[in-house]
């Protein structure tokens, strides 16, 4: 059973602590996963960065939060 994206977020935030792991914002982030699970990536805590919003959304080339539509857009198949 796939573990639920929050789940995820929690225990990496447990071992790593609540902060940017790029630009060291202490706050409220999010995990990334470096190879996506559609791209037959894990939820192993070795394939999970924790990003500020900005920093996630750099990583996903956009400016602003925009990306989250862009994904559902392609979920929706």
């Amino acid at each position: 059973m796939a573990l639920h994206y929050q789940h995820v977020r929690e225990r990496v935030i447990k071992q790593r602590g609540n902060k940017c792991e790029k630009c060291g914002y202490k706050g409220y982030v999010e995990h990334h996963h470096i190879v996506p699970i559609k791209d037959g990536g894990s939820n192993n805590n070795a394939n999970i960065l924790l990003l500020c919003e900005k920093c996630h959304a750099e990583t996903h080339g956009c400016k602003k939060r925009n990306y989250i539509d862009e994904y559902r857009k392609s979920w929706s198949g």
